[in-house]
C-alpha cells in the first residue's frame, strides 16, 4: 500500500437524491459510516489514474492504446480483490454476469492501471453502460 494512504477510504452514494459524497482522509470510518447510513458505500482501491485520480470500485476506466483504440473497464471486487472486465464486450453486462476479469493487483504490480484514466462511475454515468452502435 502507497504510504500516503494509511487507512481504508470510501464515497457514499444516494441513489434517491443521486449525490457521492467522498470521505475525507481525516475523517473516521465510523463517523462517515454513521452520517451516511443507509448510503451505498464504494472503496477506494488504493491506486490512482494517469492523472492521480483515486480509483474506487464502480468506476469507469478508460485506456487509449498507442494505435488509438480506446478500451472501456469497470471496477469491482470479485473474491476478495479489485478487478476489472477482461473483455470489452464483458464492460456492458451486469457485474455478477462477468465471466472473465482481471485482478488490479496482476496488473503489473498495479503500475498498468496509471496509464488509464478514470472518467465516471457506474452510479453516476449510467449513460456510459450502454452500448451504442455507430
Amino acid at each position: 500500500m502507497d504510504k500516503k494512504f494509511n487507512q481504508p477510504l470510501f464515497r457514499a452514494w444516494n441513489e434517491s437524491t443521486r449525490t457521492m459524497v467522498y470521505q475525507e482522509e481525516n475523517e473516521s470510518l465510523k463517523d462517515f459510516f454513521d452520517y451516511y447510513d443507509g448510503w451505498n458505500f464504494t472503496q477506494f482501491i488504493y491506486a490512482t489514474d494517469k492523472f492521480d485520480t483515486k480509483i474506487y470500485v464502480g468506476d469507469i476506466l478508460k485506456q487509449t492504446l498507442l494505435n488509438g483504440e480506446v478500451n472501456l473497464y469497470k471496477v469491482w471486487i470479485e473474491d476478495g480483490g479489485f478487478v476489472i472486465n477482461q473483455f470489452q464486450d464483458d464492460f456492458y453486462k451486469d457485474f455478477e454476469k462477468i465471466s472473465f476479469f482481471q485482478p488490479i493487483s496482476d496488473m503489473q504490480n498495479a503500475s498498468t492501471i496509471k496509464n488509464f484514466q478514470v472518467i465516471g462511475n457506474v452510479f453516476e454515468n449510467e449513460l456510459l453502460l450502454i452500448k451504442t452502435i455507430v
